[in-house]
């Protein structure tokens, strides 16, 4: 994991996907400023209070996860007011799922074959922008 700093922004990887976490984590490594903090855990249940006790600024999640014996694990994750903004994953042959993510909250969609660098610090960046407003409304 990378170094702790205080103007890191707090990157939450919800993955299972050893493959996945290895890359976020060399992508955001070697992204310029901001630096990036990324905390990990390989399940959803309890991700939305873990992302709050950690002071994550932004939630990436593969939605790989989204399983049939709990559709709902991933909506959980954005349902709280508390919840920082979600990212997700997914494959490009997912594209339902992605898109349904949208539709219940996520602020945005990454296809797991395109990530790179700059795509991924810019659309978490992004994404912590678009949120910005729709918290402050919350306070």
């Amino acid at each position: 994991m990378m170094p702790l700093s205080s103007d890191a922004v707090q990157v939450l990887l919800v993955a299972e996907d050893a493959e996945i976490v290895r890359t976020v984590e060399s992508l955001l490594s070697g992204a310029d400023q901001p630096a990036y903090q990324l905390h990990h855990i390989p399940r959803p249940t309890g991700a939305c209070q873990i992302g709050v006790h950690c002071s994550a600024d932004v939630i990436l999640v593969d939605l790989a996860l989204a399983t049939p014996s709990d559709p709902d694990a991933l909506r959980r994750l954005w349902a709280s007011e508390a919840t920082p903004p979600v990212v997700v994953l997914a494959d490009h042959e997912d594209n339902v799922h992605g898109f349904q993510a949208i539709q219940q909250g996520a602020q945005d969609l990454i296809c797991r074959h395109d990530l790179s660098a700059p795509l991924l610090t810019r659309t978490l960046h992004l994404a912590m922008e678009r949120h910005r407003p729709q918290a402050a409304l919350l306070l």
